[in-house]
C-alpha cells in the first residue's frame, strides 16, 4: 500500500502551502507486507533528507520511527503523521510539521496506490516523435500546397503576380507557426501529450509533475529547435539520469511514464484516442 506526499490537494497527506520548497508531488510512503515502511523520492524539486542525508530520487529508502526525514529542506515528517496515513483510509491536511488536522473525505486504496513513475527513455520517445512528425510535415505540406495553387491562381490573373523572396518567407513562417501550436497547444491540454506521446503512453510534466501552462510547453518547443540544432541535445536523454533531453532541461519539464494509466494527474487522456 502507498500513499503519496506534497502539497497538492490530491495527495494523502496534503503539506501547507506555506511549505514552498516541498513540491506539488514530493514523495511516496509505502507499507510492505513485511511491515517495514519505505519512503520514495519521485523527482521532487529540493529533494529529500533522511537523517542529514540527500536520498536519490526514485529509489525507495526504509524508514523507521528513530529518522529525521526532512522534505524540501524545509518541512519535518513525524513518525505519527506516517503511521496515521495507513490507520485511516482518508486524506489528512496536515497543519503544522508536528501535527495533522482532522480528516478530509476518505478515498479508495485504488486510488492511493502505485503512484511511482518511470521517466520517458530514447526509443519510446523518439517512436512517439516518428508520429508527430509525421503529422506536421503533412499539414506543412497541405499549407505549402494550398499557398502554392494560390500563388499559381495569381499569376494567371489580372496584373500577373509574381510571388518574390518575402512570400516565400511568409510561407516558411506559417510552417513555423502550425508546429508551435501543434505541439504547444497539445502538451498544455489536458491530455499532456501529443498523438504520437499518447500512442505511447509517454506525457508531459513539469518538474514538480504537473501539467505544464502553454507558456512552459512553448519554450520547450522553441528549446527543442535549439536541441535539432545541436544533435547531441536530443541524444543526452539516452544516458542522462533522468532521461532529460537538453530541451527538458531548459524548459525544466520532464516526460514520465506511469505504471498505471488512471495514476496520471488527467484521468481521461484516452478517452478520445
Amino acid at each position: 500500500m502507498k500513499k503519496r506526499i506534497g502539497r497538492g490537494k490530491d495527495n494523502d497527506l496534503i503539506i501547507p502551502s506555506d511549505f514552498a520548497k516541498v513540491s506539488t508531488h514530493h514523495c511516496i510512503i509505502e507499507l510492505q507486507s513485511d511491515g517495514n515502511y519505505y519512503l520514495t523520492d519521485i523527482g521532487s524539486r529540493n529533494g529529500t533528507t533522511i537523517n542529514g542525508q540527500l536520498i536519490p530520487q526514485n529509489k525507495p529508502q526504509r524508514i523507521g520511527p528513530t529518522d529525521e526525514i526532512i522534505l524540501g529542506n524545509q518541512y519535518t515528517l513525524t513518525w505519527d503523521q506516517v503511521l496515521s496515513l495507513f490507520k485511516e483510509k482518508t486524506r489528512r491536511r496536515s497543519s503544522a510539521p508536528s501535527a495533522v488536522s482532522a480528516p478530509a473525505p476518505s478515498v479508495s486504496v485504488q486510488d492511493t496506490n502505485d503512484y511511482v513513475y518511470k521517466y520517458g527513455g530514447f526509443w519510446v520517445r523518439f517512436g512517439a516523435s516518428i508520429f508527430d512528425m509525421l503529422i506536421v510535415n503533412l499539414g506543412v505540406l497541405f499549407i505549402g500546397l494550398f499557398f502554392a495553387l494560390l500563388a499559381n491562381a495569381l499569376a494567371d490573373g489580372p496584373g500577373g503576380f509574381r510571388p518574390g523572396s518575402g512570400f516565400t518567407v511568409f510561407i516558411s513562417f506559417l510552417m513555423i507557426i502550425f508546429a508551435w501550436l501543434y505541439f504547444a497547444l497539445q502538451w498544455s491540454s489536458r491530455y499532456q501529450a501529443t498523438v504520437g506521446m499518447r500512442l505511447f503512453q509517454i506525457f508531459l510534466v513539469d518538474n514538480d509533475l504537473n501539467p505544464v501552462t502553454f507558456g512552459r510547453a512553448t519554450g520547450r518547443f522553441f528549446a527543442q529547435i535549439l536541441s535539432s540544432l545541436v544533435l547531441i541535445g536530443h541524444v543526452m536523454c539516452g544516458f542522462h539520469p533522468e532521461k532529460r533531453a537538453f530541451h527538458d532541461i531548459l524548459s525544466r519539464t520532464r516526460v514520465v511514464r506511469y505504471e498505471r494509466p488512471q495514476d496520471f494527474l488527467q484521468k481521461d487522456y484516452f478517452e478520445d484516442i
